[in-house]
């Protein structure tokens, strides 16, 4: 991507300048962060602190429905994979008996 816009700039008749993390926006493989995994989901409370549904082990109604609970990061940017969590967790709460 960067290399791209370097090309972009210079067939604009402009000189890219050296890029910098904070003025490229471009960083290297492997240095994006997404935290998650603080508050593993699984059904092992000696491994995971949630079972599949976001309720925390031993406590009845308290439930994790964030980035935290996913296990591992992958590539991508889990906004997607948290907001369908958070509302599979919001139907599981939903259908339990008051």
């Amino acid at each position: 991507m960067l290399s791209a816009v370097q090309d972009a700039l210079r067939a604009s008749n402009l000189e890219p300048s050296q890029p910098t993390e904070s003025t490229s926006g471009v960083r290297p493989p492997g240095s994006g962060n997404h935290e998650t995994g603080t508050c593993r989901m699984g059904e092992d409370p000696h491994t995971s602190a949630t079972n599949r549904y976001g309720q925390i082990h031993g406590i009845a109604g308290l439930y994790v429905a964030d980035n935290s609970v996913i296990p591992y990061a992958g590539a991508a940017n889990p906004t997607l994979t948290s907001a369908a969590l958070a509302i599979r967790t919001a139907d599981y709460i939903s259908g339990q008996e008051a």
